[in-house]
């Protein structure tokens, strides 16, 4: 898809709806992933294991909500979740990359990179997700 002014423009009112969606279906899957990540930093995980843990229990959720609510797409679904999964683990990977670089390098607490790292997420992983997925 190529992204130019006049067609941004047009397909502006439905982005925004989309994103509506996609941030509220995100913040179900951040509660879950927080939920997530916070059992197992208490068990005693590093932030690398219960980051990564928590995002792929929600990654699972999201995938679903999303293809149902927010896209609303059923078609070529193996290509697609296995888009998703790629696109979404390299987005992981990178967030991954930010939290250890705010945290072992900047020094950065632990909760303000883990927030850093989500907001990327969400902002990449919408664009990626409605151009390249559904």
């Amino acid at each position: 898809i190529i992204l130019t002014k006049k067609s941004l423009m047009k397909h502006w009112p439905n982005l925004i709806q989309k994103f509506l969606k996609y941030v509220l279906i995100g913040c179900i899957n951040a509660s879950l992933c927080f939920l997530v990540m916070a059992a197992f930093a208490w068990v005693g995980f590093g932030y690398l294991i219960y980051t990564a843990s928590g995002y792929f229990i929600a990654m699972i959720a999201s995938f679903f909500m999303n293809r149902h609510f927010t896209f609303a797409v059923k078609e070529n679904m193996l290509y697609r979740i296995s888009l998703f999964f790629f696109i979404n683990m390299t987005n992981l990977l990178c967030v991954e990359v930010i939290e250890y670089i705010l945290i072992d390098k900047f020094l950065c607490p632990q909760t303000m990179a883990v927030l850093i790292g989500m907001m990327w997420y969400t902002v990449s992983g919408f664009f990626m997700n409605n151009y390249w997925v559904y």
